[in-house]
């Protein structure tokens, strides 16, 4: 241990910046399976799209990039009930279930790299509901079961799809999970993603 101080003291600046980008890498709670997950992982979209089934990945995908590579995260689905499930695997990825304010909807945490995070769970079950979102900017926006919403609704909270003035660097994106649409409610979303 006493070589790896003596060498970590040697480091230029920019070196000692580099192992610490690493460390922070490996103190990293989620990463992306190979394959389907990894891909919209790393997708340069602004709204990317992830279907399939059941147990596929979707919701871990949509808290890995919550709790990993986002700052103020709005995770929503169709009915509040069904959250409960996201806060499961939140928790199973965090380790802890501390800063869950489950009573208000709000995970705070730090993240693996020391940036503060926030997560907002809502839901909106009726026509309207998606006023009391209304002015509150998210740099990720995650519709879980996304085939189950209304399209004005949904359409309505990506304009808050925005990051805040401390955080002009910090990506924004829209991430759509779900199943293929078994309602006509749900089909807005085959012409949503139609190319």
């Amino acid at each position: 241990m006493k070589g790896l101080k003596e060498t970590l003291a040697k480091l230029t600046p920019k070196e000692a910046k580099r192992v610490e980008e690493l460390r922070a890498i490996l103190r990293k709670p989620w990463y992306a399976t190979p394959g389907p997950q990894m891909e919209a992982l790393l997708s340069k979209a602004d709204v990317t799209g992830f279907g399939g089934a059941a147990g596929g990945g979707k919701t871990a995908l949509a808290v890995g990039l919550a709790v990993t590579e986002h700052r103020t995260v709005g995770i929503f689905r169709q009915n509040g009930t069904e959250l409960r499930g996201i806060y499961d695997e939140v928790a199973r990825v965090l380790g802890t279930r501390d800063g869950l304010a489950e009573h208000k909807g709000v995970w705070t945490f730090q993240r693996f790299d020391g940036q503060d995070c926030q997560i907002e769970f809502g839901s909106f079950p009726s026509p309207g509901d998606v006023e009391k979102y209304r002015g509150r900017p998210h740099d990720l926006l995650v519709f879980d079961e996304a085939q189950s919403m209304r399209e004005l609704d949904v359409r309505f909270l990506m304009g808050w799809l925005r990051t805040t003035g401390d955080r002009p660097d910090q990506r924004c994106r829209a991430l759509f999970t779900f199943n293929p649409p078994t309602t006509v409610e749900g089909r807005w979303l085959v012409a949503y993603f139609a190319p």
